[in-house]
């Protein structure tokens, strides 16, 4: 066995009881090399780790960002506007405004509240840090933009994903990194009443500062991710880091609690290092063309001009001939309605204002003499070519015709009974029958409209191939089977592998070459020209045969015309690298009297001639010295601990002789000592922790600021950190431990919240003429009280121009 001297080298305390018994094990050599090797395999490991975890971040920070952008482009085609951002400072378990669209909200007016559910209206160039009501929003902050408008300046507004509007999963609003995107926004785009394409408000730069996008290509909205340098970035719990202004993506950095900045400038780069690192990822949207419609209301299926100013024309080339709201260029004939055979005759009647009919081939409306007004609908009798030579009676489709009362169609009776078209103003009618042999099922339709069939249960049908001349049957199998033949006569080895493929055996594998199909085992050859060296610690040659198998591979035997003489194997012994790695001896594996080389080594040998050792290990202990010296390991004491001023045991270190360091905070130490590898250090105590003996608490106090606990939150929301407790430190934790009786503790207050009706954006009911009422039903957003919040889902309206909007509703803190 083997101990550990004080001079730190291995020494021999035990021989062998037995003098032909060799000791089994690991030689600190061979302990070394393993460390080495398993060194390099976790270096790799590591290496191929972070790659793997910097790739697969960057690849979820790509698709969030893109899979928001999308959503909110969508979100913009279903309501006619982009929805408000979300307040980003919000407590994602007690937030109230978490993950929602700030003021306005509905899926009509947006951001359209200039105030921001404050008193007074928001100035660019500020942000709301929750402390102002009634909703209290945390983080969403007004800019401007620098493009001019109308003779103004649009606001934009910047907060973070409203998922909840968008249906999204809370987990895709954050980056790979763990930060929460930010969104901003122009507010104009955010009110369908006031929403144009073309009226984006959000300015892009390069690093250079050079505008990218500008006049009408400025940017209606924007997604970020600060990157993996998280510059500025909020936290997946809210919590907001510095911004650095010194990077290029610190003008994409926005301070979310204070003044923020006054213009809507953002900068898209290339990334880059040092002090202009970019790694920013953004995503945003430009249309290149205006919408010319818009829906009037996201659920309804009306539409407003949004080019003409209101006014449509039909066949009228000048802009001025526009004198109504809608203006249809009229022909020079009058089709006069016959209601009794539903047909038109055309005749030269001058155009009236009155009676049965209207002037023009296209009438919208027919005046109804009985109701004093045109009743609505597009009326026509016939659609025909611009010639009138061929033309289609509308009265073919649903009318009494073809024989029955629903319109058009095929004979029951007889064989020509399913319509294949329509032409010669009628239907056109055939026979078809698809069908199969029995037995068989049909599996698709050919390019000629014919069917294909196989057998029931079957994807491909038995078939017969040809390997080598002879005939091989593949049973019938599904799609997707493999099977295999093979030809194996007289040393040939060819084969080939078939897959059921849609109906087809294809060749998936294959060895059917032609000598493959011939080839024969050749007579055993010898030669000299492989395997010529006889190996470490031999001298001389040998000869090795072979045979070719079917595939012409050579197999080798046993070696043939050994020339080879043993003269035995010396190495060097060295000591591990962390012992200086000097060489200090050497080894030798000898030759038996047989001339065959020893399985181990059996003489070591010492450079400097002086002592006999029976092993390496016996060597290098001796002959190699440590490098590590002893030491003392102090650090800072634990939190909420400092170093006592006076007292300090002990006051110096002994073996080796060391001295308190200057810092006041470090009091906590423990010994060091090297190990027998010398490899690295063991720690006295043995489990490896430090003395905090000289460890006190820190001195002072603190007044703790917290928020209060309700009574009723449901009904009740807390003053934040009205509540004020002097602490000190105490214990053998040294943690902060409340002092009472204090005069300066207060106890905190809470307020009521505030309820209002919001809509679930789920419409209730169709929508109702004013003149109709709201059955009295509260409007969306009327205060409601914390009694109704309990209640089910109710109904609230919204107010257009000439209707009443039913929404599902729940009565919800503001």
């Amino acid at each position: 066995m083997f101990v550990t001297n004080c001079k730190g080298r291995i020494t021999m305390k035990q021989k062998y009881l037995y003098p032909n018994h060799r000791a089994d094990g690991f030689t600190l050599i061979e302990m070394c090399v393993s460390l080495i090797i398993i060194g390099i395999i976790l270096s790799s490991a590591i290496h191929m780790y972070s790659v793997y975890k910097t790739t697969k971040d960057a690849t979820r920070t790509m698709q969030v960002v893109q899979q928001v952008a999308s959503a909110l482009y969508e979100f913009k085609n279903a309501n006619g506007r982009y929805p408000c951002p979300a307040p980003i400072l919000e407590n994602k378990d007690t937030g109230l405004n978490y993950g929602q669209e700030t003021n306005g909200g509905d899926l009509v007016n947006g951001c359209a509240d200039p105030n921001i559910g404050t008193a007074a209206v928001v100035a660019p160039g500020t942000c709301l840090d929750g402390t102002v009501g009634p909703e209290f929003y945390n983080g969403i902050c007004v800019e401007s933009s620098p493009r001019v408008i109308g003779g103004v300046n649009p606001r934009i507004r910047v907060g973070s994903i409203p998922f909840r509007v968008l249906q999204l999963d809370e987990k895709d609003t954050f980056d790979g990194y763990g930060s929460r995107l930010v969104y901003a926004v122009t507010e104009s785009m955010t009110t369908a009443a006031t929403f144009r394409e073309s009226d984006g408000g959000i300015e892009i730069q390069d690093g250079a500062g050079n505008v990218i996008s500008g006049n009408n290509r400025s940017v209606p909205f924007m997604v970020i991710s600060p990157g993996i340098n998280r510059n500025g970035a909020v936290s997946v719990a809210g919590v907001a880091a510095a911004c650095n202004a010194a990077l290029v993506d610190g003008q994409n950095c926005r301070n979310f609690t204070t003044t923020t900045n006054t213009q809507a400038i953002y900068v898209a780069d290339s990334q880059s290092s040092g002090t202009t690192i970019f790694d920013d990822i953004m995503e945003y949207y430009i249309d290149t063309e205006n919408s010319v419609w818009r829906r009037q209301t996201p659920t309804s299926e009306n539409i407003i001009d949004l080019a003409s100013g209101g006014r449509v024309g039909v066949g009228v080339t000048n802009p001025a001939s526009l004198t109504s709201t809608l203006t249809i260029r009229q022909s020079t004939v009058n089709n006069v309605a016959n209601t009794a055979q539903n047909t038109g005759v055309v005749t030269a009647a001058a155009a009236t204002t009155g009676g049965s009919f209207q002037s023009g081939g296209l009438r919208v409306g027919r005046f109804d003499p009985a109701a004093g007004r045109h009743q609505g609908g597009v009326l026509a009798n016939q659609y025909c070519t611009e010639l009138g030579t061929d033309c289609f009676s509308v009265r073919r489709i649903a009318g009494n015709y073809d024989g029955g009362p629903n319109g058009m169609g095929c004979p029951i009776a007889g064989t020509r009974n399913y319509m294949i078209g329509i032409g010669n103003d009628g239907a056109l009618c055939d026979a078809v029958r698809v069908a199969c042999p029995p037995g068989q099922v049909m599996k698709t339709i050919s390019s000629v409209g014919a069917p294909v069939c196989a057998p029931l249960g079957s994807d491909c049908p038995a078939e017969n191939k040809t390997l080598c001349g002879a005939t091989y049957t593949l049973a019938g199998a599904s799609n997707g089977v493999e099977r295999p033949i093979e030809y194996r006569t007289g040393g040939a080895c060819a084969s080939r592998k078939y897959r059921c493929n849609l109906g087809a055996w294809n060749v998936i594998d294959a060895y059917d070459s032609v000598d493959a199909c011939s080839f024969r085992t050749a007579t055993a050859t010898t030669g000299s020209d492989e395997l010529l060296t006889c190996g470490d610690g031999y001298t001389g040659t040998k000869t090795t045969p072979y045979t070719l198998d079917c595939k012409g591979d050579k197999v080798y035997s046993a070696s043939t015309g050994n020339s080879c003489t043993c003269n035995g194997i010396t190495t060097n012994i060295t000591c591990p690298a962390s012992f200086g790695g000097a060489v200090v001896g050497t080894k030798q594996r000898v030759c038996d009297s047989g001339g065959v080389l020893n399985a181990d080594y059996t003489i070591f040998t010492p450079t400097d001639g002086v002592g006999s050792y029976g092993s390496e290990a016996a060597l290098i202990a001796d002959k190699c010295s440590c490098a590590l010296p002893p030491d003392w390991d102090i650090v800072d004491c634990p939190a909420g601990k400092t170093r006592r001023t006076t007292g300090l045991s002990p006051s110096t270190f002994t073996d080796p002789v060391k001295s308190w360091p200057e810092s006041s905070t470090q009091g906590a130490y423990r010994k060091k000592i090297p190990n027998a590898s010398c490899t690295s250090y063991d720690y006295v105590p043995s489990d490896g922790s430090y003395n905090t003996d000289n460890c006190v608490c820190e001195p002072g106090d603190r007044l703790h600021e917290e928020d209060p606990v309700c009574d009723n939150p449901a009904c009740e929301k807390p003053v934040t950190n009205s509540k004020k407790t002097k602490q000190q430190r105490s214990g053998g934790s040294c943690d902060w431990v409340d002092i009472a009786d204090h005069s300066d503790n207060t106890p905190g207050s809470c307020m009521p919240k505030t309820f209002s009706w919001k809509s679930l954006g789920i419409s209730a009911a169709s929508p109702r003429p004013l003149s109709e009422g709201k059955g009295g039903l509260p409007r969306c957003g009327d205060p409601c009280t914390c009694t109704q919040a309990s209640i089910e889902p109710s109904v609230c309206v919204s107010q257009t121009a000439t209707t009443w909007l039913f929404y599902k509703s729940m009565c919800q803190p503001q």
